[in-house]
């Protein structure tokens, strides 16, 4: 980590913030479940007026709770999220709320119908396109990307959640772009 500690001496706190974000979601789609956890909750220790990342840090928490079948810490973390004055990520931790809510509750909501494509199979191209996309800073592609794969009937909500991330950040890159 003291290539990241060296790296993040010139950036403002909510850059910093943003790098432990996108660092959590690179593990998360990795599966390393351990370290994107550890990212998403040093990234929630620095001090900073940007309550998207906030929220977007804490969603990244939320869901990897519920992944871990930890459902009252992921409805605790949401809804610290929920509390901030940002509407920007609101209603991916209200999906992960409702989640930890169904699944405590032991009645988990199964999307019916089936596609010929596999649907989550679609959606991780989608995935994997807007990763790329944003990497090489062409935000609109990577928005458009990870639209496409928000339009599919996934039935993994880990893969919703990871798509709807990366147009979070797509759609804040843009609008800071101007």
């Amino acid at each position: 980590m003291g290539l990241i500690g060296e790296a993040t001496n010139h950036l403002a706190p909510s850059e910093i913030a943003l790098l432990y974000l996108t660092c959590a979601i690179e593990f998360m789609i990795h599966k390393n479940i351990g370290d994107a956890e550890w990212f998403a909750l040093v990234g929630l220790q620095y001090k900073h007026d940007d309550d998207e990342i906030k929220q977007m840090l804490f969603s990244v928490c939320a869901c990897i709770h519920n992944q871990q079948k930890e459902y009252k810490k992921a409805k605790n973390v949401a809804e610290k999220g929920l509390a901030l004055e940002s509407e920007y990520v609101k209603s991916f931790l209200q999906l992960e709320i409702t989640y930890a809510i169904q699944s405590l509750a032991n009645d988990p909501h199964i999307p019916n119908g089936q596609r010929k494509i596999d649907p989550n199979a679609e959606g991780s191209f989608f995935l994997k396109i807007a990763r790329e996309k944003l990497i090489e800073k062409e935000f609109d592609a990577a928005l458009t990307a990870a639209n496409h794969g928000l339009e599919l009937e996934l039935t993994s909500e880990t893969l919703a959640g990871e798509l709807l991330i990366y147009q979070k950040l797509a759609i804040s890159a843009i609008r800071k772009l101007g």
